[in-house]
């Protein structure tokens, strides 16, 4: 992945673009994620440095509790981000392949983007723009950000999220592949 620099470069490209000022957004919080998650994993190699008989997990159990409720309330933005951006690229996708220029443009690309997240996936899946494996991971992306706005605990520990370093990179990924199909255009290059 690119350093925060060059994907803050990419992302100034888009402004003008419909989504521009979410995926600038979007960049940024994940930027603060991942610092944040930087540190603490020095964090986490220094303790371990200084306690070569401590237990590992119990090590990473007491590192979890180091994520600051900043940086939580940073994974449920991000994660909302993500899956609004991905709802209204899937939405431009299926207006670009499916609607004739003879439907009204606004109204049909508005109708595009406020289908139903999972029916979006399930046109794109079955059209064949995406793979399984993409849809997959634009599930994964609604059914985190899903856990993260409606459990409550989820929200404030990141309680059953998994690796949020992994998770967020694969989000940004997902919404890169998904901006190249509706804008041929990266925002990692």
């Amino acid at each position: 992945m690119q350093d925060d620099e060059e994907l803050s470069e990419n992302h100034q490209e888009i402004v003008d673009e419909s989504w521009g000022i979410e995926m600038m957004t979007l960049g940024r919080v994940h930027n603060d994620i991942m610092d944040e998650l930087q540190e603490i994993d020095e964090i986490r190699s220094e303790i371990i440095e200084d306690h070569s008989d401590a237990d590992i997990k119990e090590i990473d159990k007491k590192v979890e509790n180091l994520i600051s409720i900043e940086t939580s309330d940073s994974v449920v933005l991000f994660f909302t981000l993500a899956h609004e951006v991905l709802r209204g690229l899937s939405g431009d996708i299926i207006w670009q392949k499916v609607f004739d220029d003879d439907i009204s443009k606004d109204n049909a690309r508005e109708y595009a983007r406020n289908i139903d997240s999972e029916d979006q996936e399930n046109i794109l899946y079955y059209m064949g723009i995406i793979d399984s494996g993409e849809k997959g991971e634009i599930a994964n992306v609604r059914k985190t950000r899903n856990k993260l706005v409606h459990d409550m605990r989820s929200r404030q520990y990141l309680d059953g999220i998994g690796n949020i370093e992994s998770r967020v990179r694969r989000a940004v990924k997902t919404v890169d592949k998904m901006h190249v199909e509706a804008h041929n255009l990266s925002l990692l290059d």
